[in-house]
């Protein structure tokens, strides 16, 4: 399939194989197309390098299931980071007071 050319991220995306491959996993493919979309959005989706690719799509992309797919992923990102921020801090704390 084409669209494991998406999990490429070191150059732009491709939007049109992208929204291709959100097409297919949203019911206009067979049942083999959907379930290899299926393979391909996930490894996006778990990718921590994909947030940096949402600017790009939103402004490529002109179907809405694609940008909400897009500002999905980028929530996922800033929660992560959020989480991050919020152990690291609890990490300091709890070290400083064991000082």
């Amino acid at each position: 399939m084409a669209a494991e050319r998406l999990k490429d991220l070191s150059q732009p995306i491709d939007v049109p194989l992208l929204d291709a491959t959100v097409g297919s996993f949203y019911g206009t493919g067979s049942k083999e197309e959907r379930a290899q979309a299926d393979q391909i959005l996930r490894h996006l989706q778990n990718n921590p390098d994909m947030w940096l690719q949402v600017v790009h799509i939103l402004q490529q992309t002109l179907r809405f299931c694609h940008k909400e797919f897009q500002l999905w992923l980028f929530l996922l990102h800033l929660l992560f980071q959020l989480y991050l921020i919020q152990t690291l801090r609890f990490d300091i704390l709890l070290t400083a007071q064991l000082k």
